[in-house]
């Protein structure tokens, strides 16, 4: 379960700091593959972009991108990652 990751939130420099949390996070799920039994899906809620893309233009772009990288990383297919945008 992955919630309120906020793509295109704040300045720049926060969506730096942002790329490497979510970079780590990234790193973290790729480690646990082998160690933890299997994953059946991955939920994602809350709020993926932060504008609906009004602010930064790419932000449903990016969280596609860093989703499909998730579910490669647990060997999911895309049908498999559930999303529910919103608060």
């Amino acid at each position: 379960h992955i919630s309120d990751l906020h793509f295109g939130h704040g300045s720049p420099e926060h969506q730096w700091d942002q790329r490497i949390v979510l970079a780590k996070l990234l790193d973290d799920v790729k480690s646990m593959h082998g160690v933890i039994p299997p994953l059946d899906a991955v939920f994602v809620t809350g709020d993926v972009a932060f504008s609906a893309a009004t602010r930064s233009t790419d932000e449903y772009k990016r969280a596609r991108e860093w989703l499909e990288q998730v579910g490669e990383a647990t060997g999911l297919t895309n049908e498999s990652v559930f999303i529910v945008p919103g608060n």
